[in-house]
């Protein structure tokens, strides 16, 4: 379960414009490498809580679709502590990056929040 790699995406440019998958492919980035960290036991995590987290948000990212920006931008702005309690610590190389990233992604959420909704099609 621990040791199987999903095939990853670059994230580019043009996948900002479809915001939900971009904020789904950096959580499960997060999520893939801290069990890697835990398997190797090489967090200085809480074990208990970073597993608890994984498992809630991994429910949730399967259970809901989340297919639209503003579905997508809730979530992460609701599990925005979840996620930053993820991302490894600064001794750890990808931890500028990926700090970067959801900076990225947060202020993207915030931006789509603040967006006016368009009006229904009757």
């Amino acid at each position: 379960m621990f040791n199987q790699r999903p095939p990853t995406l670059k994230i580019n440019a043009k996948m900002i414009r479809n915001y939900p998958l971009h904020a789904r492919l950096f959580i499960n980035r997060i999520i893939r490498i801290r069990k890697r960290l835990i398997l190797n036991d090489e967090s200085k995590l809480d074990h208990g809580m970073a597993i608890r987290i994984i498992a809630n948000l991994e429910k949730y990212l399967d259970y809901y679709p989340f297919n639209t920006r503003q579905s997508m931008s809730k979530f992460v702005l609701r599990h925005a502590s979840e996620i930053m309690f993820l991302i490894p610590g600064k001794t750890s190389k990808s931890h500028k990056r990926l700090m970067q990233s959801f900076n990225e992604i947060y202020s993207e959420a915030i931006a789509i929040k603040k967006e006016k909704p368009k009006p229904a099609l009757i």
